[in-house]
């Protein structure tokens, strides 16, 4: 269901204009379903926590996989799987070099041994600090300082979800990895800041129960023609960085209080993000940037967050003939496009969002 609210939004009436709300629609539709999906795994996959003393971490390895025997709800214990993430949170603790422990762990049998022994060692020998575990499924998704604060995530969806749908947005996607989850809702009107330039905008909430992230919430644009996304701008970020746990029975007395302060805040966020002359700041950002000619090779030699795999396939993509998938002209407006081309094809969910960040970080100026 579109919805609008009563704000004065100027929306594009050129053929171009008419021709993009086709493809905004497409979008909305095909997003719709893995939003929902989305929301679906915030309200199942809920962490179970517990705190455990470095010294006090039994770990093994076998088969190409590292566990955990922890203790269970009932009585004994589970033997629990690190996710990827939750592997390198664990070397780091143990002070054991990630790629070498990578190496171990690829090496068979008796490299899986020898990682075992580092793991156990380390750790025994090591500050016995208190570690927040959080767990998934059974599977160890974070190792975390036990200072690390715990954002609910499912009051947080729901608070996005409700001030979206009252600011008028639509959602247009979601993505739930073992690390991060985000959703992406888009205010169903279009905008033409350049000839020819046809873009939506909307935000996009994310959050990661596991140390993967801050929580954050941000405008992004969308290129109509080609649907590239890029991050605008930074409504809300928040890291998650609290006292120490006494206990996580004492923390928990709290822990939803906390969250419940922090939908609120989101909620704010959301119903003011986009508003009118927000929206004309950032029509002006992409209008000087479609104009301002720029050096695109110095311009790319500054962009350290891309690796040499991706610097190449940005170079290409703002050096190709192609004016349909990125806007013409030698500008930073086309550059930020290309990154954020290349950012659809990048390995994994995690790395896209990073890439349309970086798409959005290009740009001169950010909207007051």
């Amino acid at each position: 269901m579109l919805h609008m609210d009563s704000r004065d939004y100027n929306e594009a009436a050129s053929d171009a204009a008419a021709r993009a709300r086709v493809k905004m629609q497409e979008t909305i539709d095909v997003g719709r379903a893995s939003a929902e999906r989305t929301i679906a795994t915030v309200m199942r996959d809920v962490p179970q926590d517990m705190l455990v003393r470095a010294r006090a971490l039994d770990v093994n390895v076998s088969n190409g996989h590292v566990f955990a025997n922890l203790p269970s709800t009932g009585s004994g214990t589970q033997h629990s799987a690190f996710s990827s993430h939750a592997f390198g949170q664990l070397c780091a603790k143990a002070g054991v070099p990630l790629a070498y422990a990578r190496e171990l762990l690829a090496s068979g049998a008796w490299g899986e041994a020898l990682l075992a022994k580092a793991l156990r060692d380390h750790l025994a020998n090591g500050p016995d600090e208190k570690q927040l575990v959080r767990l998934v499924g059974g599977q160890v998704r974070g190792v975390l300082s036990d200072s690390y604060k715990r954002l609910d995530s499912r009051p947080l969806v729901e608070a996005f979800c409700g001030a979206s749908q009252e600011a008028g947005l639509v959602p247009v996607m979601g993505h739930a990895t073992e690390t991060r989850v985000a959703l992406k809702a888009m205010l169903p009107v279009v905008f033409e800041p350049a000839p020819n330039e046809i873009m939506a905008f909307g935000l996009e909430w994310e959050n990661s129960d596991f140390g993967a992230g801050a929580h954050s919430c941000r405008v992004f644009m969308l290129r109509l023609w080609c649907t590239n996304f890029a991050i605008a701008e930074r409504a809300l970020r928040q890291v998650h960085l609290g006292k120490k746990m006494d206990d996580v029975g004492f923390s928990s007395r709290t822990y939803q209080l906390e969250a419940q302060a922090q939908a609120s805040a989101l909620g704010d966020i959301v119903r003011g993000a986009l508003a009118p002359e927000r929206i004309a700041a950032y029509c002006n950002v992409i209008a000087a940037a479609s104009v301002d000619k720029i050096d695109a090779g110095r311009e790319l030699a500054k962009l350290k967050a891309l690796t040499k795999g991706e610097r190449t396939e940005v170079a290409e993509a703002f050096n190709s003939p192609d004016v349909e998938m990125m806007p013409a002209g030698n500008t930073m407006w086309r550059l930020s496009n290309a990154i954020s081309w290349v950012a659809q094809k990048a390995d994994g969910e995690d790395r896209r969002l990073e890439l349309e960040k970086l798409a959005g970080d290009v740009l001169p100026c950010k909207a007051a």
